[in-house]
C-alpha cells in the first residue's frame, strides 16, 4: 500500500512539474509575439489577443496544474450541466469526424 500511495505521489510530482513547464513555455511564446509584433495595425490586432491568451492560459498551468483544472472542470459541470453536455457531445463529434476521416484515409 504504501508502494501504491509512493508511485501515485511521484506520478503527481511528475504531472506538477510538465504541467508547470508547459505553462512556462506558454508564457514564454507569449512574450515572444509581445516583443516581435508591431504596436500597431493588422499584424498587432490579429497578435495582442493570442498573446494575452497565451500568458493567461500559462499561469493558469503553473498555478493550478492538472489537479486545480480538474477541480473546476468539476465545479464547471456541477454548475452548468446542460452546458457541459453539449461541449461533451460536440467534441465527441469532433473526434469521431477526425478518427474517421484519418481512418478512411489511411486505407
Amino acid at each position: 500500500m504504501a508502494t501504491a500511495t509512493s508511485n501515485a505521489e511521484k506520478a503527481e510530482e511528475k504531472d506538477t512539474g510538465a504541467t508547470a513547464a508547459i505553462g512556462s513555455g506558454m508564457k514564454a511564446l507569449a512574450g515572444a509575439i509581445h516583443d516581435h509584433t508591431p504596436s500597431e495595425g493588422v499584424f498587432h490586432a490579429a497578435s495582442a489577443p493570442l498573446a494575452e491568451s497565451l500568458e493567461t492560459s500559462g499561469r493558469y498551468l503553473q498555478e493550478k496544474g492538472l489537479g486545480g483544472m480538474g477541480k473546476d472542470i468539476t465545479n464547471l459541470v456541477r454548475h452548468n450541466p446542460i452546458l457541459a453536455l453539449f461541449v461533451g457531445f460536440g467534441i465527441g463529434l469532433v473526434l469521431a469526424k477526425i478518427t474517421t476521416s484519418s481512418f478512411n484515409h489511411g486505407h
